[in-house]
């Protein structure tokens, strides 16, 4: 009977992590932009924009987690990981904090006329 051949891979469960946490921040910002354009119409034919601001306050919310997912994986991967591979674990640890301090950063930017402005402007 043949010794069955170990599974090699060098994507693990918390690159998994790491990857949605990259995916995670950008995605977020880019939907918060698209999903208030399209609750705008909304927001003026009902005279409140607080489905505005609530649905901003959720992408706000998976952007930061986005953030926290990144260090949290970023340390569990570091732990783990052999030197070979803690180059490429570190660049994408912080490559994913980046973004997602960026996309924190665009989605404020962009409610910031959801409190300024009036619900039609």
């Amino acid at each position: 009977m043949a010794k069955p051949k170990p599974f090699k891979t060098d994507f693990r469960p918390h690159d998994k992590m790491l990857l949605v946490s990259f995916i995670l921040g950008p995605l977020s910002a880019v939907t918060n932009v698209t999903i208030s354009y399209f609750l705008s119409q909304e927001s003026c034919v009902q005279g409140s924009k607080t489905i505005l601001h609530l649905t901003s306050a959720a992408f706000l919310l998976l952007a930061v987690s986005g953030v926290f997912m990144a260090r949290l994986s970023g340390t569990r991967a570091a732990a783990v990981s052999t030197d070979a591979l803690k180059e490429r674990v570190q660049w994408l640890t912080t490559a994913a904090m980046a973004l997602g301090v960026g996309s924190v950063l665009v989605i404020i930017a962009s409610e910031i006329p959801n409190l300024i402005l009036r619900s039609c402007d």
